[in-house]
This record gives C-alpha cells, sequence and structure tokens, in this order.
C-alpha cells in the first residue's frame, strides 16, 4: 500500500495537472531556456540541469533527491513560487502494448531527448494502461533496434529508464493512464472495468505500483493523468 507521504504527492500531482497543465496537444507559449550542456554522452548526473536548477528546491533528505514545488493557482502553474511554463509533447505507443513509445526501432532514447531539449520542450507525457502495469510483464523488442538499453526490462521498468534518460536533459515526465486494456478504450467511458476484469480496486492496485516506482525515484516524474478522455 502507498504511504500516506507517497499518495498525497501522487493525488497532488494529479490534481495539479487537471488545474494548470492544459491541452497538452497544444504546445504552451513559453518554456524555459535550452541547456546544451546537459546533453548528450557527457550527461550523467540525473539530478535537474540548469534549465530547471535556477529554481530553489526543496531537498528529499531521505533520498537526496530534489523535488520542485509546484502550486497551481489562478488557473496558473508556479513552481516554487515563480511562473511556470510547460512546453510538451505526447510520446504515444507504450499504451497500446506492453511495448515501448513509437520511434525507437528508428532513433534511440538519447536522440529523442536531446531533439525536445534543443528545441525548448521542458516535459514529456508518456502513455500507459491499467492492464500492462499489472502484469508488468518483459516489453517487446520488435521495435526495439535503437534502444537496446531496454531489452530484457519490464513495463514499468522502461518508463523509468525513459524518465531518467529525460532528467539528464532536465525534461519532466508525466505519467498518463491512457486505456485500461492496451487493445480497447474502456467501453463505458470509466477508469474501470464494471464487470472485470479490471476493477476499481485493480485499478488502485496499478496507482500503488507506480507511486512505488517512482515517486521517490524520480525527481522528474512530476504529474499523472489518471484517466484520457473520462466520459
Amino acid at each position: 500500500m502507498m504511504t500516506p507521504s507517497v499518495g498525497t504527492r501522487l493525488v497532488a500531482a494529479a490534481l495539479l495537472t487537471c488545474m494548470a497543465a492544459g491541452d497538452w496537444d497544444r504546445a504552451a507559449d513559453h518554456s524555459l531556456p535550452s541547456d546544451p550542456s546537459t546533453t548528450g554522452d557527457d550527461a550523467e548526473d540525473t539530478q535537474p540541469s540548469a534549465r530547471l536548477t535556477d529554481l530553489t528546491m526543496s531537498s528529499n533528505r531521505s533520498s537526496g533527491l530534489h523535488y520542485i514545488d509546484f502550486v497551481a493557482k489562478h488557473g496558473r502553474l508556479y513552481a516554487n513560487g515563480e511562473p511556470f511554463y510547460l512546453k510538451g509533447v505526447n510520446w504515444f505507443g507504450s499504451e497500446s502494448r506492453v511495448g515501448p513509445p513509437g520511434g525507437l526501432n528508428i532513433h534511440s532514447i538519447s536522440w529523442y531527448m536531446d531533439f525536445l531539449a534543443r528545441h525548448g520542450f521542458n516535459a514529456i507525457r508518456l502513455l500507459f494502461n491499467h492492464e500492462s502495469i499489472l502484469s508488468n510483464a518483459l516489453v517487446e523488442t520488435s521495435e526495439l533496434l535503437a534502444a537496446p538499453e531496454l531489452k530484457g526490462a519490464n513495463y514499468l521498468a522502461m518508463f523509468g529508464r525513459i524518465a531518467r534518460e529525460a532528467a539528464r536533459r532536465g525534461l519532466l515526465v508525466m505519467l498518463a493512464c491512457h486505456r485500461i486494456h492496451p487493445s480497447a478504450w474502456p467501453g463505458d467511458g470509466l477508469w474501470y472495468d464494471r464487470s472485470g476484469p479490471i476493477t476499481e480496486a485493480s485499478v488502485l492496485q496499478s496507482w500503488d505500483a507506480i507511486a512505488a516506482a517512482f515517486c521517490d525515484a524520480h525527481w522528474n516524474v512530476f504529474a499523472v493523468d489518471l484517466q484520457n478522455d473520462l466520459r
């Protein structure tokens, strides 16, 4: 089960996203400037890059990680009291299979992260489905020609490895539940199956697994989307 601190952080992030993140298919008008020095093979440190470390950060003493204090008020997003503008992209593909986001048979994870940082983006929305989170099977390898580091990873670990590459460029990550099952949308537009197998209790188990994997291990996983396109 989630501890209160982890659960509070996860729910707060979800509410923050609903209130302030806006439409991820439409880039924001502003972004933090890029920092080319944090990209490339020499970027070994996964702490925030200069694009985020100019914010005053509070330290989590138990883990040594740093967290940015995001607050949504008056329809705007603030990071440690400073106005913050998201300029993000959707990276889809992993919601419809136990597999990676699209394009990793063409370019590496680092290539995409460098591209985003170079063009002034500061956030990525990664998509998943609850069934695959719960099974947490090894990811499919047919589209990993350019991402051998994901071979042998399970579904949750795959997102963790992508998040680490994003962190090296100072990019934030939002985890979004896009589907209940990899093969179909939920029939009633809910966040669970009315008659199973992914019950409401199963959905809570899935979020428990996500919280345990990311809340205290990845400073840049800053928000979640509880369910895409609820009706």
